[in-house]
């Protein structure tokens, strides 16, 4: 049963829907037509980034100071992430440890990884395409 007219009722209908409660298909002119300005831009993004070699190796590299000493690692990845920068501080530590003739290398080098992070040693790490 349906109120008068005069009350007004909120009608609690989708937008989308007609009488029979069937969704009805995007009218075609309510959509926005983009203009041939964003398709060029768009186009020139994708180009740019096809020109720029987004596929390829990654090399990440890392110094370790101790004291007046250096010691280098690196690490080569599809990606830079984090996991690619520890692997590249991993082996300058190697570096490090087999130096100082550790007993232990593997002990060593997560003591001198964990160092690295709390920055009780000295450490650079770039990375870049190779």
């Amino acid at each position: 049963m349906r109120p008068p007219l005069g009350d007004a009722v909120p009608t609690l209908r989708a937008p989308c829907r007609d009488s029979v409660g069937q969704r009805q298909p995007p009218r075609r002119d309510a959509l926005p037509k983009p203009s041939l300005v964003v398709w060029i831009a768009s186009l020139a993004a994708v180009a740019s980034l096809a020109a720029t070699g987004c596929s390829g190796p990654i090399e990440c590299k890392t110094e370790i100071t101790n004291g007046s000493t250096s010691f280098n690692g690196a690490a080569v990845g599809k990606a830079e992430d984090a996991e690619l920068r520890k692997a590249s501080v991993r082996e300058a530590c190697r570096q490090k440890c087999a130096d100082e003739k550790a007993a232990m290398i593997d002990a060593c080098t997560a003591t001198c990884v964990t160092d690295v992070s709390a920055q009780k040693l000295g450490a650079k790490t770039t990375c870049g395409r190779k």
